[in-house]
């Protein structure tokens, strides 16, 4: 008899310690751990971690031009240059001690390329937001050109696709908006560029890097 009632009451114990969820509170219990109920909620949800975000190029470039408004397939050019002291004797760019140096004073840097390309927007939105310009993706797609020596004295193109985390110790300078015509002849004119004979020989005085920039310039 002692015993039954010891159990009895070990039971009742445990009740109280670990007491049963009715139905209507373990629902409660869920609806406060997923929040998200409806169909509506848990879309928006979606679509608020899969917000477009602006490129980090297109920031840089509507940083540049802040007095300028873009719109999608709008070109655009500028000019990045290596700040004096950036280039070390010995990379890509052959020059002599002796000729960096003479660069130096006769531009105020250490080197210089241009950049063109192409303002790119488009409408991401989805459903209800499709095509109302709410949800936007922003880009800046375009190329950096520069002129080096090569180990021989001869010119040479290098380019490649800027991306807005070139190093730290080049100075973008704002340049222009553009046609996309203009665009593509100022694109060719990087190789025609050297295809002209007093353009094949590096020189400091008249074929240098800056002297490549502006004959690229005058296509824009």
């Amino acid at each position: 008899m002692r015993f039954s009632y010891l159990f009895s009451a070990f039971l009742a114990t445990l009740a109280v310690a670990n007491p049963i969820a009715s139905p209507k509170a373990a629902r409660a219990a869920l609806t406060i751990a997923n929040p998200i109920t409806s169909p509506e909620t848990a879309g928006a949800a979606r679509l608020a971690v899969r917000a477009p975000s602006d490129s980090p190029e297109w920031e840089e470039v509507t940083k540049l031009f802040s007095k300028q408004k873009f719109k999608n397939g709008d070109w655009v050019w500028f000019t990045m240059e290596w700040t004096l002291g950036s280039v070390a004797i010995g990379d890509d760019d052959k020059e002599s001690k002796e000729e960096l140096t003479e660069l130096r004073k006769e531009l105020g840097f250490d080197h210089i390329g241009i950049i063109i390309g192409e303002i790119i927007e488009k409408d991401v939105g989805i459903g209800k937001d499709k095509g109302k310009g709410t949800k936007m993706s922003r880009k800046f797609s375009g190329n950096l050109y520069h002129a080096i020596k090569d180990e021989d004295g001869s010119t040479e193109l290098k380019h490649h696709k800027w991306e807005a985390k070139e190093d730290a110790k080049k100075e973008l300078k704002v340049g222009k908006k553009t046609t996309s015509n203009k665009a593509a002849a100022a694109i060719k004119e990087t190789s025609a560029y050297f295809d002209v004979a007093s353009h094949k020989r590096y020189a400091i005085k008249g074929n240098n890097c800056n002297d490549f920039v502006k004959a690229i310039e005058a296509k824009l």
